[in-house]
């Protein structure tokens, strides 16, 4: 990638995907490939398990996709409408969270209401990163993280970032969604019940666990 005008483009995405803020860096969208801007390819593709050449061609979908479903600045949900009914537990799925978005800011949502789900959330506590109704990372592994949410139909940089997510809890969490949230950006109603079928079926074996032993 030489050409300054996508030298921008890209500098641009970077920017509104929250790179500064959190790494505290301060890239500026100049159209120069400078030592900052090499820095942060290689950031973004380390995280995203890439190679780390610092170099982009435009047949690296996974990397400009990234950018592109990202959430900034002004967002406000892609998904208005899908099914919100599953085929068991639904008094669960409904307790879990909501779909739609009434804070101002996406990940600034009041904490006296439901979180909206299909975004990174933390519902506080010693709650780990969650996802959609439930779905918790607090207790799984990296490639657990990383095979579940492949097998619900979520995009494949989506599952290497939430993989990371493995084991926080707390304030850690916390920080994770706060960072992260919008580079992950929103799933499908699909998708958030996929993920919500495997994390009740969870639920489900462990009461049954729990009940054959009384018997």
């Amino acid at each position: 990638m030489n050409n300054p005008n996508d030298v921008k483009a890209l500098q641009k995405m970077i920017i509104d995907a929250g790179y500064n803020h959190i790494r505290g860096n301060n890239i500026r969208s100049t159209g120069k490939y400078d030592p900052e801007t090499e820095a942060a390819i290689v950031w973004y593709q380390r995280l995203l398990n890439m190679s780390p050449s610092g170099l982009i061609h435009p047949v690296e979908t996974m990397f400009f996709s990234m950018f592109a479903q990202s959430i900034s600045p002004g967002w406000r949900p892609r998904h208005v409408a899908g099914p919100v009914n599953v085929k068991e537990g639904q008094i669960t799925f409904d307790a879990e969270g909501k779909d739609y978005i009434t804070a101002v800011e996406p990940f600034r949502q009041p904490r006296h209401i439901r979180q909206f789900s299909r975004i990174l959330h933390w519902p506080e506590g010693d709650s780990g990163v969650t996802i959609g109704r439930g779905y918790d990372m607090k207790k799984r592994s990296a490639g657990r993280i990383l095979t579940e949410m492949r097998q619900s139909g979520i995009e494949e940089y989506r599952a290497i970032i939430c993989s990371k997510a493995a084991g926080l809890y707390g304030r850690n969490a916390f920080k994770f969604v706060k960072d992260y949230g919008p580079l992950v950006g929103e799933i499908t109603h699909i998708q958030q019940i996929q993920l919500f079928d495997i994390s009740y079926s969870e639920k489900r074996e462990y009461a049954n666990f729990f009940i054959n032993k009384l018997l």
